[in-house]
């Protein structure tokens, strides 16, 4: 594959099946469709996640420890992509988003990136880290952070998700 998409899953039994919708939606619309895999990484879920995400296709693998940094890494270590794209498991993407990505990154000019996504959902709570984060991040930084990918070798060089800060190795 040239891009692995991680989706982090805790109980998502209401939400995984639009986001793998739009996922499956993207996939069949990249220039090369086998090039795209789907892992998605179950977080000790209690519900019908796991089938759901198996029922589209997607390679489902198990992590035990409630810390997202720690899924997130599960979910690189079987990756096969060149490029790995981390989505979370309520979020909706474009139907050109692998294109988009693909354009971008094989051009050598950058070593990740991110984008806007959908909601599946709303609540108090996602509207005000929308508003810390994404907008904040958009405004100040420039950035935006829906799915964010980056080249797999660069994700391993960096350690992008810290499991445990502060501590060194």
């Amino acid at each position: 594959p040239k891009i692995s998409i991680i989706i982090p899953a805790h109980n998502e039994e209401k939400y995984i099946g639009r986001t793998l919708e739009s996922v499956l939606k993207a996939k069949e619309l990249y220039v090369e469709p086998s090039l795209i895999e789907i892992i998605v990484v179950n977080n000790c879920c209690t519900d019908n996640t796991e089938k759901i995400a198996q029922g589209f296709g997607a390679k489902v693998i198990f992590e035990k420890e409630r810390r997202i940094a720690t899924v997130r890494n599960k979910g690189v270590s079987i990756a096969e992509g060149d490029v790995v794209c981390f989505l979370d498991a309520d979020n909706l993407i474009t139907p050109t988003i692998f294109n988009s990505i693909d354009g971008i990154m094989s051009s050598d000019k950058y070593i990740g990136g991110g984008t806007n996504i959908k909601f599946d959902r709303s609540s108090l709570g996602l509207f005000c880290t929308w508003c810390i984060t994404v907008i904040a991040g958009r405004w100040l930084l420039g950035i935006a952070g829906g799915l964010i990918f980056t080249q797999k070798k660069t994700f391993e060089e960096l350690k992008v998700w810290q499991e445990k800060i502060g501590i060194s190795k």
